[in-house]
């Protein structure tokens, strides 16, 4: 995100780069499809979910992919446990 900006500040569109970080927000979903195909319809199922942190062996929550997948589950009407 900060290359993007950088490069927005500079007046160059690297749209390249907004393509992969687009790509690797869309893979914080597989999970929800696969548990989805393995559980069916998830309103009402109770769903684990560890490691909030997005960096190992911190409690730093800043911009973790965790906070989208369970407000996705969440308007599902899953039961989130985090």
């Amino acid at each position: 995100q900060a290359l993007i900006q950088i490069a927005g500040q500079m007046d160059y569109d690297f749209k390249l780069l907004k393509s992969v970080v687009e790509v690797n927000r869309e893979q914080r979903f597989n999970v929800i499809r696969k548990l989805e195909s393995l559980m069916g319809p998830l309103a009402g199922k109770t769903i684990g979910i560890w490691g909030l942190a997005f960096k190992p062996e911190t409690d730093d929550v800043r911009d973790s992919p965790a906070f989208e997948i369970i407000a996705a589950l969440t308007e599902m009407g899953a039961k989130v446990k985090a």
